[in-house]
């Protein structure tokens, strides 16, 4: 006999912000007495696991996708047959874990193939509409996208409205939604500023080969500036092919806990323009930010844009990442004073109000 109602939670595994935005909306649901499956691949379940106490975890089919070109919608079409490869044995594993645990629902962060026949199914996504190289939205790819997400119950947009950072990307939406505000595992703390250590910290994530090319560029930078320290978080607890200069402190996998001790012992923080780490990064209200987007992700490319236009984030273009060039603009972000950016008040909790919201008119039908 079921002790407590079950939610089947299917996570992408194409790097960790999925895992990372999906983090407190689980561990909510474990608050309210839920008991939570996480379905999922690769590191993204050993990433969880460090982070989510008393979940139960299974293992869905990977997608392992590559970014060969510039734009997503031209990687995604190129690799549509594999995708639909994997997005069918996806669907065929969900369904038989379905069957094993009876949810009462299911969320889904980016994985097509996780709703259920029997259950209502929600959809986390910040992309309603796929971009082409232009940063224009792609008719052809967005209504596939679009296709797919409609076959959940509703749709989970993890944005704030009046912040609207999503802009183009979640325009025009045709499907029932929910506005959850910004997702972040991290709570804005009291900074010591006597206790900056770092010149920067970097933070890596992603795809390779890029992780790994931005890598190296990262550590020919440290390499030019001998007299300052940096720190560096890998993502990734691969073998470093290269050496390491000796006023680098790195990293390879760490929790949320290190994490925000490194990012507030930095003058600044280089990252990619992932969506989760921009929601990360405005709930700690950092300004001294430096946004390198994953080159092939437009995705990234237009929110690196859009937060320079809108919030004054600082942002490179991967291939113009050189010696130069960072520390031109690293010093420039560096003498930024926080007077210059208006105090973003965010509150990292909203989600749950919406989240009650959604489950009491479509689980309960209160």
């Amino acid at each position: 006999m079921k002790q407590k109602p079950r939610v089947l939670f299917g996570i992408l595994n194409w790097g960790l912000g999925h895992a990372s935005r999906s983090i407190p909306i689980i561990q909510y649901l474990q608050e309210k007495g839920y008991e939570v499956i996480v379905c999922s691949d690769g590191y993204v379940l050993d990433f969880i696991r460090q982070e989510v106490q008393d979940a139960t975890f299974e293992t869905l089919p990977g997608y392992n996708m590559h970014y060969k070109h510039r734009s997503m919608a031209l990687n995604m079409m190129l690799q549509a047959p594999k995708l639909y490869y994997v997005y069918s044995k996806e669907k065929k594993t969900f369904r038989t874990l379905e069957k094993k645990y009876t949810p009462d629902f299911c969320i889904s962060d980016n994985r097509y193939g996780c709703n259920a026949k029997s259950a209502p199914s929600f959809f986390i996504s910040h992309q309603w509409n796929i971009l082409g190289s232009t940063q224009r939205k792609h008719g052809l790819a967005s209504r596939v996208n679009q296709y797919f997400i409609k076959k959940f119950s509703a749709l989970f947009v993890p944005d704030d409205p009046v912040l609207n950072i999503t802009g183009l990307l979640t325009m025009d939406i045709e499907h029932k939604q929910y506005d959850l505000g910004l997702l972040s595992r991290f709570e804005k703390k009291q900074r010591n500023t006597e206790h900056v250590t770092y010149h920067s910290v970097a933070i890596l994530s992603g795809p390779e080969p890029n992780r790994t090319t931005f890598e190296h560029k990262l550590i020919a930078f440290y390499k030019s500036q001998p007299k300052a320290r940096f720190a560096l978080i890998r993502g990734t607890d691969k073998k470093l092919d290269i050496e390491i200069p000796s006023h680098v402190d790195v990293f390879h996998i760490v929790d949320k806990d290190k994490i925000q001790e490194l990012v507030y012992k930095s003058e600044m923080v280089i990252c990619r323009s992932g969506y989760s780490s921009v929601m990360d990064f405005l709930i700690l209200d950092l300004k001294r930010v430096l946004y390198v987007p994953t080159s092939g992700q437009t995705e990234q490319e237009y929110l690196a844009k859009r937060l320079r236009v809108f919030h004054g984030y600082e942002s490179l273009k991967e291939e113009d990442c050189n010696e130069n060039n960072l520390e031109r603009i690293t010093e420039d972000i560096r003498k930024l004073e926080s007077t210059e950016r208006t105090t973003i008040e965010l509150n990292p909790q909203h989600f749950r109000k919406i989240l009650d919201r959604a489950l009491r008119e479509l689980v309960y039908n209160e």
